[in-house]
């Protein structure tokens, strides 16, 4: 009979004054398969979650993954895209599972969004915008201690903006659509004089079809709080999902009235029913959203402990490895390419 033990979970990082700390623990609230063991490494804990800053997630996975440990980790997922491709290849070599959390991917109105166009509701996809703006850094005198290592090259790597919320847009994208961007035409700027890193960013995307996208992130923009938005278009209608509004899924059409499709009810996707938690008409976001993906994790990883073969789909539909090159190759593109003002575009590779 297959063990339905609780999983262990150690975690690594999460000093006085983390603000992502408190979320990975409130996944154990939700699910009886994690229990949080210690804020250490211990040899009894099943899997490892890496809440640190951009610097310090490469070599701790990596001594994580050799000890025979399965590990969470924050994007993005190294400080360079050669410390993403050797990660990757360890946790090949390893046969250990690692998550990366893009939380945006577990909420229900995105798993139908993703859902839809997989099944071709939208038809042929042809232009994606999808916008980041936040206004926590609008002015010089913010000095926190997560503005501190974010503006810092040495701890937050080659992009300021574009590592931290630019990168989740470009996840997003890809997810959701289910293309790839191959090539990108980026203009970083540094709009708070005496800053190392952007702090704004545009970019225009092509993708693997055809389709032309544009890409906003701005952490200088005044007054937003942390409203994600994404549309997708196609030649037979067009989706719309904003963080703000996490339980509407808006889908126009081009002879038809638009439709809005919201969390909890029964004509939604399997995909989004299984990332539901809560009746229609509640309020479900952000910390459900990173349940459903360190449940997705921590259920893989105990189907692999008892030699399950053949995964659902849905179990197995968390960010990993892959997408954590991919953010890499989209972040190392765009910095080289908004240096070089002569090239028009240059091609994404992972």
């Amino acid at each position: 009979m297959a063990s339905t033990k609780k999983l262990r979970m150690g975690m690594i990082g999460g000093g006085p004054g983390a603000f992502i700390v408190p979320i990975p623990r409130s996944p154990m609230k939700w699910e009886n398969n994690l229990d949080l063991h210690q804020i250490v490494f211990m040899p009894r804990m099943d899997f490892v979650a890496i809440v640190t800053p951009n610097h310090v997630h490469y070599e701790p996975a990596v001594l994580a993954l050799r000890a025979g440990f399965d590990v969470v980790l924050d994007k993005p997922m190294c400080l360079s895209l050669q410390e993403a491709r050797e990660l990757s290849q360890i946790v090949h070599d390893t046969g250990r599972t690692l998550c990366l959390t893009h939380t945006y991917t577990g909420y229900p109105m995105v798993k139908q969004a993703r859902q839809m166009i997989a099944r071709n509701d939208l038809g042929s996809i042809r232009k994606v915008y999808v916008e980041y703006p936040q206004g926590w850094l609008s002015h010089a005198e913010v000095n926190s201690k997560q503005a501190q290592w974010r503006l810092d090259p040495k701890r937050s790597g080659p992009a300021g903006c574009l590592g931290d919320i630019g990168v989740h847009a470009f996840n997003l994208a890809e997810y959701i659509t289910g293309l790839q961007v191959t090539h990108v035409c980026a203009d970083l700027q540094i709009v708070i004089a005496g800053r190392q890193l952007d702090d704004d960013a545009s970019v225009l995307l092509r993708f693997n079809n055809g389709a032309t996208g544009v890409l906003m992130a701005s952490q200088i923009c005044t007054g937003e709080e942390n409203n994600l938005k994404i549309r997708v278009y196609g030649d037979k209608g067009s989706i719309e999902w904003q963080h703000a509004d996490c339980n509407t899924l808006a889908v126009r059409w081009f002879d038809s009235p638009t439709e809005i499709y919201r969390t909890g009810t029964p004509y939604l996707s399997q995909s989004a029913i299984h990332n539901t938690r809560v009746p229609a008409g509640h309020p479900e976001g952000y910390i459900e959203a990173f349940a459903n993906i360190y449940r997705n994790f921590a259920r893989t990883v105990r189907s692999k402990m008892n030699g399950e073969e053949n995964l659902s789909e849905q179990l197995e539909d968390f960010p990993g490895v892959r997408e954590g090159v991919r953010g890499m190759a989209f972040i190392e593109t765009c910095v080289a390419n908004s240096k070089n003002n002569e090239e028009k575009w240059t091609e994404l590779k992972d």
